[in-house]
């Protein structure tokens, strides 16, 4: 790859949504009523917004590159990270989210860096992925602005957001044994 590659529209977005993460986190653990949630929500927003736009960019004008295409899903997933250890703040049942949620992306991480050799698209984003991080960025941007929600919720929120990281790393184990089991990986071979 190019140094441009790493420097174009859709990657320099990605950045800046890393890069508004403190501020958000700095803003969100820094506010004592719902309008400074509300001022950490916005700010959070504008960095989701930049998840959107990167990718229409790309798309449009032609500027996918290999390394947006494995910085775009590591910014999200780091983006989902700190929201959901952000909420834990406010709610300690998430901490099952969390453990879930950290268990699950390790796992991807570990798997994707090892296959994406032998499938460059194992790191492409699938829509039953898309869908779940649409769950978790709904329901953790909604605790983030209601910060007084009864416990019992908090727990059934947390075991259904757990449910959905699951299923989502369900259906990647599968494509990654698909993989293993298509390039013999386990025999020695490679």
């Amino acid at each position: 790859m190019k140094l441009k590659d790493y420097f174009n529209i859709p990657n320099m977005l990605c950045y800046i949504r890393l890069g508004m993460l403190p501020v958000f986190l700095h803003m969100y653990r820094q506010a004592t009523d719902t309008s400074g949630y509300v001022r950490a929500f916005i700010v959070l927003t504008v960095a989701m917004s930049t998840d959107a736009l990167d990718g229409f960019i790309a798309r449009k004008f032609n500027m996918v590159t290999q390394w947006g295409k494995i910085i775009d899903p590591v910014a999200d997933k780091i983006l989902q990270g700190v929201l959901a250890i952000a909420v834990m703040g406010n709610y300690p049942p998430m901490k099952l989210f969390v453990i879930v949620f950290l268990i699950k992306e390790i796992y991807m991480l570990v798997m994707n860096f090892w296959l994406v050799r032998y499938d460059p698209e194992i790191v492409r984003a699938r829509f039953f992925g898309k869908a779940v991080t649409v769950l978790l960025d709904v329901a953790i941007g909604l605790l983030l602005i209601f910060v007084h929600v009864p416990e019992r919720y908090i727990w059934i929120i947390s075991v259904i957001l757990s449910i959905a990281v699951v299923y989502v790393g369900v259906r990647y184990s599968l494509m990654h044994r698909q993989i293993i089991k298509d390039n013999n990986l386990l025999k020695g071979k490679h």
